[in-house]
């Protein structure tokens, strides 16, 4: 990066205090909050307490529109495309059950996806819907083992933009022409990149997208957002309906269920407005800084992180092409609870999972922190 780009992330690294507390690198489970966030949260909160009139209404939804133009911009999508909704798996739900699948159709999936990928499209066995796999291979996954999985059947592919154990990162760009070739419905959860690197779902042919706030977005938990392209919209069917969902709303006695043509239609009703409100100065914020300076930042710090990894003999689980992830770098060391209970009692704070141990920085760590980091780890190991 250039040195311009370094002062840039100084500065933003000073809106976020954990950096004067702890060497936090787990973005992949929760991001803290930056200081404009919380100015956002109590200014809500402050405004619902002491305001002469609590209903505000109509400020609400100019921030909830605001959320809304902000995440349609961190992914290159139509504002009218963007559901606003708690989390993935919410937005999932949502879609497998609006797309009036048949029995004997088949939906494909990746093997060792986090749950919230698997449980919505396993729920539809019951209803005699076929769940395929693709299988993983030396942690990655390859577009001919997705190519030979879609069958005639295959009415749907979902898949994380990057994953959540290995970090590995699919390419969806040639996802997305394949299923586009097949007529395969193509679903991202993108939770563990959103935030992380540059979307867009033009480019990529994503037909939707389920995503939550609360880690690479840097915003609260219970938010998040399903988009829909505007030509699948219209062949959706609509699970659950709610009065905000419908045409002419507020003609509170046209009991006419004539759903929106946009993706509000899913949203329903009363939402998560504190949460949004957060999600919304978050959201401001990583477009304030922007890309590709976001990304080529996590890039630099984690080539950094998996050098220092790889000079002390640890196995790398996450690939080392910087096509094939982002901002996760898993890694196998001996004893790995042990190291892990030992940095996280030094206010180093990773993730264990499976075993193995997870590092997330996002753009606003440094090179210094990973340093910093590889020496505790140091400290650690002999420790143990």
């Amino acid at each position: 990066m250039k040195k311009d780009d370094y002062t840039r992330i100084d500065k933003v690294r000073k809106l976020f205090p954990v950096t004067g507390k702890s060497l936090y690198l787990n973005h992949a489970a929760v991001s803290p909050y930056s200081k404009k966030v919380s100015k956002a949260l109590k200014d809500f909160i402050d405004a619902r307490t002491f305001s002469e009139n609590v209903d505000l209404y109509p400020s609400i939804v100019e921030k909830i529109e605001e959320a809304r133009s902000n995440l349609a911009s961190l992914t290159g999508a139509d504002p009218d495309c963007i559901a606003l909704v708690k989390n993935t798996t919410e937005a999932l739900n949502i879609l497998v059950r609006s797309l009036s699948l048949k029995r004997n159709d088949r939906i494909l999936l990746f093997e060792r996806e986090f749950p919230a990928n698997i449980y919505p499209f396993l729920n539809m066995e019951r209803k005699g819907i076929k769940v395929d796999f693709v299988p993983e291979r030396e942690n990655r996954f390859f577009l001919e083992d997705v190519e030979k999985s879609i069958q005639p059947g295959t009415r749907l592919l979902s898949v994380s933009h990057v994953e959540f154990l290995t970090g590995f990162k699919h390419n969806l760009i040639a996802l997305g022409e394949l299923c586009h070739k097949k007529g395969v419905v193509f679903c991202v959860d993108t939770i563990q990149s959103a935030g992380a690197v540059p979307i867009d779902v033009e480019e990529m042919k994503i037909d939707c997208i389920a995503c939550g706030g609360h880690k690479w977005l840097m915003g609260p938990m219970g938010t998040g957002f399903l988009f829909v392209r505007k030509g699948l919209l219209p062949k959706l069917d609509p699970v659950f309906a709610g009065w905000l969902g419908v045409k002419d709303a507020w003609n509170f006695f046209d009991y006419h269920l004539t759903f929106l043509p946009s993706a509000r239609r899913f949203e329903g009703a009363t939402q998560n407005f504190l949460g949004f409100h957060g999600l919304c100065a978050s959201t401001k914020l990583l477009l304030e800084v922007g890309f590709p300076l976001i990304s080529e930042s996590i890039l630099t710090i984690t080539h950094r992180l998996m050098e220092g990894l790889a000079e002390r003999g640890l196995r790398i689980i996450t690939p080392r092409n910087d096509d094939e992830r982002a901002g996760i770098v898993t890694f196998a060391i001996q004893d790995a609870q042990k190291i892990f209970e030992h940095l996280k009692a030094h206010k180093v704070f990773i993730a264990l999972r499976e075993g193995f141990l997870r590092v997330a920085p996002h753009f606003y760590n440094t090179e210094e922190e990973v340093d910093l980091f590889l020496k505790r780890l140091d400290c650690a190991m002999r420790g143990i």
